[in-house]
């Protein structure tokens, strides 16, 4: 184990800084504030992949969120799921913003004018 803060063998609700040794430095485990942050704006993202560029905003600001979170609380399950749920949104947003911009060119490209 490298030096880092890691959760407390003697008391579960706080973590403990290692640096080879248990030291006194202590900190408060983070609450489920961020994560459920993240995933309020995940969910939010995930409903505006029918507007590409918004959702790839919002889905980028919920990813960052997300992993902060998760950088605090490795071992929180439900850190870790929000964070798997906004990549897989992220990438359905990136996904969506794609297929608009290959439909706008092709529309442009092939059939510049209406029929």
């Amino acid at each position: 184990m490298g030096p880092g803060w890691y959760p407390d063998p003697f008391v579960p609700s706080q973590l403990r800084w290692w640096n080879g040794a248990w030291t006194s430095h202590t900190a408060t485990r983070g609450s489920w504030g961020a994560a459920a942050t993240a995933l309020s704006l995940g969910i939010v993202a995930f409903v505006m992949i029918c507007f590409p560029i918004i959702g790839v905003v919002i889905s980028v600001v919920a990813t960052v969120l997300a992993i902060r979170a998760a950088r605090r609380d490795l071992d929180d399950n439900f850190t870790i799921t929000v964070l798997t749920f906004n990549i897989i949104t992220f990438s359905l947003s990136l996904a969506g913003l794609a297929y608009s911009l290959w439909l706008g060119l092709y529309g442009i490209v092939i059939s510049p004018w209406p029929a």
